[in-house]
């Protein structure tokens, strides 16, 4: 048996996150997603991409985390023009981490977040940007833990 996915897997994968991400959309901040298609779309791109992260249970799709890696002085000009964050762009590897989207409860999203950390133990130490109530807060991975919806 072989870890690697088939195409079929895969589109059922991205489907199954993009079905739970729609259900879920009044915790979205990104507008316009509450089309299955942009959804779909915005998805597949961040899964391919590597700009977020799925916590299955079972199968089934319990929390999603859309981050990637940019520069704060990139997230803070953007902030301060009122453009978006999110860029349809290849991954770069900034020197913060802007999380944009946690969808599920809040046991999911501990946990999304504790395996990031598994995965990625420098996110200890790396700032981490995020909307809170439309302004840009800067935090560490503790505090995004904490607040998580």
């Amino acid at each position: 048996m072989t870890d690697t996915m088939t195409e079929q897997q895969l589109v059922e994968k991205i489907k199954k996150v993009t079905d739970f991400c729609v259900e879920h959309r009044s915790k979205w901040v990104m507008q316009g997603m509450a089309d299955w298609h942009k959804a779909n779309r915005y998805i597949e791109y961040c899964m391919m991409m590597g700009k977020c992260a799925v916590l299955w249970k079972k199968d089934e799709v319990q929390g999603v985390l859309f981050y990637w890696s940019d520069f704060a002085e990139h997230i803070e000009m953007k902030y301060a023009e009122n453009r978006p964050q999110f860029e349809w762009a290849e991954p770069i590897s900034g020197d913060c981490v802007f999380a944009g989207d946690l969808i599920g409860d809040k046991e999911s999203a501990g946990n999304i977040i504790g395996t990031l950390l598994e995965q990625f133990p420098h996110l200890l130490i790396t700032p981490i940007y995020t909307y809170r109530k439309g302004k840009l807060k800067k935090l560490n991975i503790r505090l995004l833990q904490r607040f998580a919806l």
